[in-house]
């Protein structure tokens, strides 16, 4: 019995000993400065079993521990992510993930602003909590943080332009996320966005391959534009495919000059009926250096979910960063539009004909290529009774009727006229998305019933176009 109790004092010991020593972090090192997606490793034998589930096996019922990672600066810190073994990557006795310091985050006290880490020093925390929850462990790294990239003072004028050879073809992935905001309290804290729909609301995910058909001696591109087959809307977690696999998708033939300015939209007056979203910026025709701005436009559809919206405004070159693991130059864009939106069925609605947008570019001004571009719409909305579950969505003045006719009505009531020897286009046939297309209509906003019930609130759509090869 004295052997009994003996052995379990050591092994309480032990485990009471392993917890006193704390995790350990194994990537970034002290004082390491690191840049966009950053590695973070810890070993896995300082973890619980149960963290990660080797395949075939099956998860405990009761749940797993997880980890959360924290950013600390000036004595406050940010939580930034809660991972799990599933999101994690193991190799031999190595646990890693990664932090992607250009990501905003947001501040609890006020949800609905979009904030980003800059160039400093900065404390990485982890915590290894239970499956209730419950703190296990902890471990902290200084670390440096540095995006931007350094330039003399004053810094040379950089020329931005579109460097494109004849040929070549850029594949990129454009996906969208809806998140509404309802306004809640009184008084002086009115006003304090509530997130309603969470991480699962409306998204959407397509793919555009840009192709170089021509390039002519006065800088004009001839492009032609084509959606992928994979794209598809998902609401809730529940997805809909845009296209028939296997079915032709929208394609056009576009002219544009070396500055991203659109000469021409559709070349061919039988793919008028079709329309893809901008994917390059418009950029100065002159030298510019950190602070310059410049007119800009961009006609912004989102694949099921927006039909086209015309937006301009102003760009500013902000500095130069690393994207991608290129030196990119960091626009800033703000651009409104002339729009009504109405979502979730008509349950969730604009309350105001206009919508406003920030850009944030990553142009890598050496070659001569757009990288990534994220863009956040934001406009007042109504939440009408029962708004939540999103089966739909409408824009600038459209409505979403469901897909009944082999083929659809033009978005522009006048065709652009035909080319001398046009062909007929490699898309000329009806549209092949499973999802409702949105049809030009016009007319009032008429609210309807249950506006007396509706709550105020703000809708945000976040839209990412990021090239993939």
């Amino acid at each position: 019995m004295r052997r009994l109790f003996a052995l379990s004092v050591i092994a309480i010991s032990l485990v009471s000993a392993r917890q006193a020593l704390g995790l350990t972090i194994l990537s970034p090192a002290p004082d390491q400065v690191v840049r966009e997606y950053v590695k973070i490793s810890i070993p896995l034998n300082e973890l619980p079993p149960e963290f990660v589930i080797p395949k075939g096996e099956q998860a405990p019922d009761k749940g797993r521990p997880f980890l959360t990672l924290y950013i600390g600066s000036g004595g406050q810190e940010n939580f930034v992510a809660a991972i799990s073994g599933d999101a994690a990557t193991v190799k031999g006795n190595t646990v890693t993930f990664y932090w992607d310091s250009k990501a905003p985050y947001r501040d609890p006290q006020d949800p609905k602003v979009e904030r980003y880490y800059k160039d400093g020093p900065y404390t990485l925390k982890i915590q290894l909590h239970d499956s209730f929850g419950k703190i296990m462990d902890s471990a902290s790294v200084n670390i440096i943080l540095r995006n931007k990239i350094p330039r003399s003072n004053p810094a040379p004028p950089v020329r931005l332009v579109h460097k494109l050879s004849y040929g070549e073809s850029h594949t990129y992935r454009v996906r969208a996320s809806v998140q509404v905001f309802e306004t809640v309290g009184v008084g002086k804290s009115s006003g304090i966005g509530l997130p309603i729909l969470g991480g699962l609301g409306l998204t959407s995910d397509s793919k555009v391959i840009l192709s170089v058909e021509d390039v002519r001696p006065d800088g004009i591109y001839m492009l032609r534009l084509k959606m992928g087959e994979e794209g598809y809307v998902s609401s809730f977690g529940k997805r809909q495919r845009l296209y028939q696999p296997g079915e032709p998708t929208p394609e056009l033939y576009r002219l544009v000059d070396k500055y991203g300015n659109v000469i021409k939209r559709n070349m061919f007056s039988r793919q008028a009926k079709y329309s893809i979203t901008d994917i390059l910026p418009i950029l100065p025709r002159y030298p510019v250096v950190e602070g310059d701005s410049w007119p800009s436009k961009c006609n912004l559809k989102i694949e099921g979910i927006t039909d086209v919206i015309p937006l301009t405004g102003t760009s500013q070159l902000d500095s130069f960063e690393w994207q991608s693991g290129r030196e990119c130059a960091k626009i800033l864009s703000a651009l409104s539009g002339a729009s009504t939106i109405s979502i979730d069925n008509g349950r969730i609605r604009s309350t105001s004909d206009t919508v406003t947008a920030n850009a944030v570019t990553y142009f890598a001004y050496k070659t001569g290529k757009l990288i990534r571009s994220e863009i956040t719409l934001e406009f007042p909305a109504l939440i009408m009774p029962g708004a939540g579950q999103l089966e739909g969505a409408e824009t600038t003045g459209t409505t979403t009727s469901p897909y009944v006719s082999p083929t659809p009505s033009p978005i522009s009531p006048m065709p652009e006229p035909m080319m001398d020897g046009e062909p007929f286009g490699p898309y000329t046939g009806r549209r092949s998305s499973s999802y409702p297309a949105p049809t030009t209509t016009t007319g009032s906003t008429d609210y309807g019933q249950g506006v007396e019930m509706a709550k105020k609130g703000t809708v945000q759509i976040r839209v990412v176009v990021q090239l993939e090869k």
